[in-house]
Parts: structure tokens; sequence; C-alpha cells
């Protein structure tokens, strides 16, 4: 595990933080007000990461693109930067025109909302269904090779049905990790989260002070700094937690179905989750949304508690293997 995160990827990302943080410092030395902000600007930024939409969308289509033997390191980088591509320009509106345009971005804000909420239930919801599918015939894999059955150990996804076809069709579509970005971009459209709603007040309150609109932008990019770190280092892990192959064939058909299946029920929960909100959006009913935004409010815990669930499981499994070789050697 201790060189899942030594890579060119990480190295580069750690670099840009430090000089992001750094470049803070100078441009603010001596007033602490303005460098807590900037701190406080850095932690939306890693706590952003870890919201459980972005978890769920990097993760499994990690899963897709391990089973479609594809390259799948920089999947969570793109996404990362599409999402950060909508905070810079909205921070940048925000920072040259101040007031003037507060109004028309926040605005901007719904509509995008709507946009965002959609493309977030829809990639989540269309993963669930691919990645079910794997699911399905890891499990039927995993009873004939039980069975003393000669199968094949991979994860192919071949859907039957009409529906199946159609939904793999589409999402095949995303086949190159670069085109994350499109769908990092759509996701980050309604600012819909109050790590966003706070990163665009800071901006705002900048304007409002006189600051430059370059000294403005370093909030920004300390949000997209931090983001973009750990987006990736959740990329990264997954990867190593998909790919780990020193099991035995039974043994590593079993903890894939694991994975795949806590993979699989998170991607349909939080599509089920983004339905909802997206209806709250239409329905008017105040009740209705304020208890979305409640469930808003802990989206980052759960990603943090879904991250910490899925290196249990690969903990466990690793320990059992470590049992069972230690065993072999007496």
């Amino acid at each position: 595990m201790e060189k899942t995160f030594r890579t060119p990827q990480v190295a580069g990302l750690i670099i840009f933080n430090i000089a992001m943080l750094i470049i803070a410092f100078i441009v603010f030395a001596g007033n602490w007000t303005i460098i807590a902000t900037c701190a406080l600007a850095y932690s939306y930024g890693l706590r952003h990461a870890f919201d459980i939409d972005h978890i769920t969308a990097i993760d499994n289509m990690t899963r897709k693109f391990i089973a479609q033997k594809k390259n799948p390191k920089y999947l969570g980088l793109m996404f990362s930067l599409g999402h950060s591509t909508i905070v810079v320009i909205a921070s940048f509106l925000l920072a040259l025109s101040g007031l003037a345009l507060k109004d028309k971005v926040m605005a901007f804000s719904d509509i995008g909302g709507i946009i965002g909420t959609f493309t977030s239930a829809a990639v989540l919801l269309g993963l669930g269904f691919v990645n079910a599918y794997t699911l399905r015939n890891s499990v039927r894999q995993y009873k004939e090779h039980k069975a003393g059955k000669p199968v094949e150990v991979s994860m192919p996804y071949q859907g039957r049905s009409f529906i199946s076809r159609a939904i793999y069709k589409l999402f095949n579509k995303i086949d190159k990790s670069y085109k994350m970005y499109i769908v990092g971009f759509l996701f980050g459209l309604g600012f819909d989260t109050a790590t966003e709603v706070g990163l665009l007040g800071i901006s705002f309150a900048g304007a409002q002070n006189h600051m430059s609109v370059w000294a403005i932008m370093i909030f920004p990019f300390l949000f997209v700094a931090g983001m973009t770190l750990l987006d990736s280092m959740d990329n990264l892990l997954m990867v190593k937690v998909y790919t780990w192959g020193k099991l035995g064939t039974l043994r590593r058909m079993k903890y894939n179905i694991s994975m795949l299946s806590i993979s699989v029920t998170l991607a349909f929960v939080v599509g089920i989750m983004q339905t909802f909100n997206l209806i709250s959006l239409f329905t008017g009913d105040d009740a209705f949304a304020r208890t979305m935004d409640v469930v808003g409010n802990v989206m980052a815990p759960m990603g943090i508690g879904i991250l910490v669930l899925f290196v249990i499981i690969w903990i466990v499994f690793a320990q059992k293997l470590k049992a069972k070789k230690a065993a072999s050697n007496q």
C-alpha cells in the first residue's frame, strides 16, 4: 500500500499544493485574517473531495475501467479538473465584477444545479447498472469455480437485455480517462454543497474588500489544489484495492465480489439520493428540500466512511493471506 501513491501524478499534485500554500503566505504575509481564510478555502477543497458523489463516481468508473482492461489511473484527476473548472470560472467572475455579477452567478447556479444534479444521478445510476451486471457475472463465475467447473477469472460486462446493452454502449463512450473531465464539469455546475457555496462567498467577500482579482483567485486555486490531490489519491487507492492479485483464485473471486458489491450498492444509493434531490428542486416542498439539505450535509462523512470500509476489507483479506502463508511455512 505504501507504494500506491508514489507516482508522478501524486508528486506533481503535492508540489502544486505546496506551491499554492507558499504563494498564499507570500502574497498575504502579515495579514493573518486572510491567511486563515486561505486555510479555510484549502480545507473546503480537501473536504469536497470526500463528498460521496465524488467517491462513488470515481470508484465505480475505476471498477468499470479495470473490468474493461483500460488504464484507470487518471480518472480521479480528470474528474476533479472538470469540477474545478466550474469553481475557478465562477470565482473569477465574482472577483472580476463583485456585486454586479453576484446575482447572475447565483442565478446560473440554480440552472446549473439542475444540470449537475441530473448528471450526477444519471451517471451514478448508469454505473450502478453497468457494474451490477459485472457483479452478476462474477457471482456466477464464483459458483462455477466452486463447483469445480473451469472458468476464466475475469470480470467482463455482458448485458443481454436491450436496456443493459443501451446503458453499456452509453457508458462505453467514456473509454479514456480524459473523458471524465466532462463528467466532472457537469457534476460541478450546481454549486450545491456548503464547501462550494462557502468558497464563492470567500471570493465575493474579497471583491467587496477591494482585493485584486489575482489575489482573490488564490482562494479557488487553493480549493482546487486540495480537491485534485485527494480525488487523485482516492482513484489510485481504488486501483490498488480492485487490482490486488495476491490471493488464490477462489479467495480472489470472493474479494472482488465483496468490493464490487459495495460499489454497486453505493452507486444506486447515491444515485437515488441525487434523484430525490433533483425532485426537490422542482416540487417547491420546503420540508422535502430541508430534508435533502440535511442529507447533503453528511455527504463528506459518508464518503470518508466508504473509503475506510474499502480499506478495512482490503486489510482483512491481506491479514487472512498473511496468516495462511505463515501456517503453510510451519
